[in-house]
């Protein structure tokens, strides 16, 4: 039997590093330790782990250790998703290879130490989260048009509608965006949104599902 296990042929972290932009942050795959032992555990099974990352602040390159979690149900996902933030790996004939590392906006992130990071050292709003900051608005952008046709049965989405669309045509100012994240930030504190066909958890749920990254205590999934 060929298992699938990654073949892996690290480069050096400095190459990553010195690319980065202000904000970002990048893993070094050759750092990544199993904090739990399930290896001859049946699937699904979920592997804890840790990695070193650098970041990059006003301040210059920072080390964050982050612990991430991954629930494997095969081989395959051994290889693909057990693997620090940012890491790809490539299919070959005889399993899996290293690709290469990606730089990813540090509020952006999959782990609490680097979004914990990321809340002392980097604003939401920066060059580095830019081409986020645009695809939201496309994504809000579209939410707003399906709300406003819908908006001709029910006065909600007509609201939320109109709201969102405000959102995307004050990016620059970003005052209704801010005001709302500083709310759906709040309700989030108390629990999850609720299913109340309101205006206002429209809009919440549409920030939600499309900007949480923004959210200062929200780790992307």
């Amino acid at each position: 039997m060929r298992f699938l296990y990654p073949i892996i042929t690290f480069l050096s972290l400095h190459q990553f590093a010195s690319a980065l932009s202000f904000g970002e942050c990048v893993a070094d795959p050759s750092s990544k330790r199993y904090i739990n032992d399930v290896f001859y555990d049946h699937y699904p099974k979920t592997f804890i782990f840790e990695c070193n990352y650098d970041c990059l602040s006003s301040d210059g390159i920072e080390k964050v250790t982050a612990i991430s979690s991954a629930v494997s149900y095969n081989l395959r996902d051994d290889a693909r998703k057990v693997v620090c933030e940012g890491v790809k790996v490539k299919e070959i004939p005889y399993g899996f290879e290293f690709d290469k590392v990606i730089p990813f906006f540090s509020h952006q992130t999959r782990t609490k130490e680097i979004k914990e990071w990321a809340s002392r050292n980097i604003p939401v709003f920066t060059d580095s989260s830019r081409k986020l900051l645009n695809h939201f608005y496309m994504q809000i952008g579209e939410v707003a048009k399906s709300y406003l046709t819908a908006g001709s049965a029910s006065i909600f989405f007509k609201d939320a509608g109109e709201t969102l669309s405000l959102i995307v045509n004050e990016r620059d100012e970003k005052v209704l965006l801010n005001k709302y994240l500083m709310l759906l930030n709040k309700k989030l504190e108390r629990g999850p949104l609720g299913h109340e066909l309101t205006s206002e958890n429209l809009i919440l749920k549409s920030i939600y599902a499309h900007g949480r990254w923004m959210l200062p205590n929200y780790i992307d999934k």
